[in-house]
């Protein structure tokens, strides 16, 4: 049981290539930071749980404008919601630059997250999304986009992979430097016989989704970009925070 490398660098491409208004936009970078910390001071300031529990409510059905899809969408949601959002808040993009369309969709945190990105990228691609998904690493019994973080894809869900059997679709896994939990994922994708690593970066400039070269030269792995926020790509490599993983799914 495979998953078609054909459908994910296709779902690759529509992140890459998010149609607005006619405009092709690359998907930024987005991650759900603001819903706990959100909940977290409303209990803070002694609202009653109930309340509580009507405005998160609120706030999962879009009703906020800002931040759907909470870094988790598919392209075509992220495409939609930018629209969407754009008229309630009496923006024109019909006639904004896609550059000016990128800077809107980060002005209402509209994006994807790296495991959101890597999880609908793969899902999109799979007959039998049932069998799929329960074969990934998750915490609880809710199989669902909101819930896919890096840890479902490590674990029982996928073992390590040596550098020198490197195939597509495997997927990089990094590391924190400071707690040693996984804290970012990537995926290899093979297109017209050459590799790429693609992911949903917040440390490259300008950040969002990504597609850049990647090969394998004496044991080691050569990145076509460069981490500018924070710790080097080469560096994490050197400090033994970087591996490769394949889905366990795959191997069926």
């Amino acid at each position: 049981m495979k998953i078609n490398n054909k459908e994910v660098f296709k779902n690759i491409q529509a992140y890459l290539n998010l149609d607005i208004y006619g405009k092709k936009v690359v998907c930024p970078y987005s991650i759900n930071f603001v819903e706990n910390e959100f909940l977290g001071l409303m209990r803070m300031v002694g609202i009653e749980e109930e309340k509580i529990k009507e405005v998160h409510e609120l706030y999962k059905s879009n009703e906020a404008i800002y931040g759907w899809y909470r870094g988790k969408g598919t392209a075509k949601e992220i495409s939609s919601a930018t629209k969407e959002i754009a008229k309630k808040r009496n923006f024109n993009l019909e006639s904004s630059s896609p550059e000016g369309i990128v800077e809107f969709m980060r002005l209402v945190d509209l994006g994807i997250d790296c495991s959101g990105y890597v999880f609908n990228v793969l899902l999109e691609s799979v007959e039998e999304k049932d069998v799929f998904l329960k074969s990934l690493n998750w915490l609880d019994e809710k199989m669902i986009v909101s819930r896919a973080s890096v840890d479902i894809f490590c674990g029982r869900a996928s073992e390590v992979v040596n550098i020198n059997d490197l195939k597509s679709l495997d997927l990089m896994i990094i590391k924190s430097r400071y707690t040693g939990e996984n804290s970012h994922i990537a995926i290899l994708i093979e297109n017209d016989g050459k590799m790429y690593i693609s992911q949903s970066s917040v440390s490259t400039i300008p950040n969002g989704v990504r597609l850049d070269s990647f090969e394998v030269r004496d044991n080691k792995p050569v990145f076509g970009f460069e981490y500018e926020l924070g710790t080097s790509i080469q560096d994490m490599c050197e400090m033994g925070l970087v591996e490769f993983r394949r889905l366990k799914y795959m191997l069926v």
